[in-house]
């Protein structure tokens, strides 16, 4: 019997120290509740400044030569999808990266990244795809993309 009412005083001693029980997190009624931060969205500040800009510095090279051009209407927009024969044995990181877009004419470039050490073997063809928005795409009515020897084009 003593036991269990002295468990029971340091459970009611723990409890007074705090200083509104209503509020605190061991009041079980307040489990799930969210609780209110004393720190207003105002006073957050950023990890990075805003006004810092990232520069991307892309070291893939444009890929030999391209083989085949597709270009698909999908749902949202048009399925830009090209193939083509790398340089060198073991590229990666495949991408038509968007060079520019004007009067009507979207450029792209086949990038492809070089392994770092020689890899021996039969060069392989490389895909890459790009999806041009449905909005995007109102306004181009030629694609057109280039590699290191040769461009293709087609008409959307």
């Amino acid at each position: 019997m003593l036991k269990p009412n002295i468990a029971v005083l340091i459970c009611v001693g723990l409890l007074a120290g705090c200083s509104t029980v209503s509020e605190s997190r061991l009041n079980p009624f307040n489990w799930g509740k969210s609780i209110k931060s004393a720190v207003t969205e105002e006073e957050i500040k950023p990890l990075v400044p805003q006004r810092r800009s990232t520069v991307t510095v892309d070291n893939r090279s444009m890929v030999n030569s391209i083989t085949r051009l597709d270009v698909a209407d999908v749902t949202g927009g048009v399925l830009v999808t090209a193939t083509g024969v790398p340089s060198v044995a073991g590229a990666y990181n495949v991408e038509l990266v968007v060079v520019s877009v004007a009067d009507g004419k979207m450029e792209l470039e086949f990038r492809a990244q070089s392994p770092e050490r020689a890899v021996g073997g039969k060069v392989s063809p490389v895909t890459a795809s790009h999806i041009i928005s449905a909005n995007d795409a109102k306004g181009i009515n030629v694609i057109q993309v280039r590699s290191r020897t040769n461009a293709l084009s087609r008409r959307n």
